[in-house]
């Protein structure tokens, strides 16, 4: 597993931005609020997650660690929380999303 990835930032897009580590460019997937805070020449540290699939390689990053420790459930085939970061996209933080799966399990 890649735990993080530090390097300047070389590219940014709607989902996904290249973090520039020794030489290599990496493609990292990103949740809006990742995305937002970077800008291209800044030095980075992303936490990250690899998804290995028959097909692909694929690197998710995250601002902080409990981002990505919420990420890391929905890895498992039964989980029942998002699969993807950008479905959590209207939680802005990781205390946000369980305040908000809370109010959605035990509603006023």
């Amino acid at each position: 597993m890649i735990a993080h990835v530090r390097g300047p930032v070389a590219a940014v897009t709607i989902t996904s931005a290249v973090i520039d580590v020794g030489g290599v460019g990496m493609q990292v997937m990103c949740t809006p609020g990742t995305i937002a805070t970077l800008r291209i020449g800044t030095e980075v540290q992303l936490s990250t997650s690899m998804v290995v699939r028959e097909d692909s390689l694929t690197i998710f990053g995250f601002a902080t660690n409990d981002e990505r420790d919420m990420f890391e459930p929905s890895r498992r085939p039964a989980a029942s929380v998002p699969r993807s970061p950008r479905r959590c996209s209207r939680c802005s933080t990781p205390t946000g999303c369980v305040r908000r799966s809370a109010r959605a399990i035990w509603p006023r």
